[in-house]
């Protein structure tokens, strides 16, 4: 864990400070990390794999919001901590995840002791404030091919690689539409050469 705090954080006395109080949590693809409703116990930094943070809408219908990448952390989970309030979002591994677990009560403690830690959390919520002004700018102002190929672009980048291994159905939950609609939407973009489908796989070009 120490090897990892120190790719973070600088302040020797901070690492310290967190290799004591944090575990170390591994989860599988489709495992809920935090879950609407629930009272979160700890705030998450992930190690390695990838979380998805969703909103969940009163029939059930879900909204991707923004992914947690490694070396990121949750600011509804600090949120919620702060406020000893309930998760507004669902956050769910896509893939095997292994994660920093910081127990809810250090937080104040790390937020008075270390300016790094400050300075890591200001970070955070300016990344995902930026995150939510991209979703509501795409539900506000594109159509759904404009936000769908932006998903696909935003996909590669994130992840450095040409081949999606997602289903229809899976884009369409993240893009809060209907499995019937993305594929159709994909197969216009394949007739452009932007892409190739096959079964549960995409290649962005």
């Amino acid at each position: 864990m120490q090897e990892f705090l120190r790719s973070v954080f600088s302040d020797k006395d901070l690492i310290e400070h967190l290799s004591e109080l944090g575990g170390v949590r591994k989860i599988q693809p489709g495992e809920h990390l935090i879950q609407v409703g629930s009272y979160i116990k700890f705030v998450p930094i992930v190690i390695s794999g990838k979380i998805k943070i969703s909103r969940i809408g009163k029939e059930g219908e879900e909204l991707f919001l923004y992914h947690l990448l490694e070396k990121q952390t949750c600011s509804v989970s600090l949120q919620c901590c702060k406020a000893n309030a309930p998760s507004s979002v669902n956050a769910t591994a896509t893939e095997n995840t292994e994660l920093v677990v910081i127990p809810m009560e250090a937080i104040e403690n790390l937020q008075a002791q270390f300016g790094e830690w400050r300075e890591f959390i200001q970070q955070t919520y300016a990344l995902r404030f930026q995150d939510l002004l991209d979703v509501i700018d795409g539900i506000a102002f594109h159509h759904l091919d404009e936000r769908l190929w932006n998903y696909l672009k935003a996909w590669k980048q994130e992840n450095q690689e040409s081949v999606m291994h997602r289903s229809h159905s899976e884009i369409a939950a993240d893009l809060n539409s209907s499995r019937e609609v993305v594929s159709r939407l994909l197969k216009q973009l394949e007739k452009k050469g932007l892409v190739r489908l096959s079964r549960n796989k995409i290649v962005l070009k």
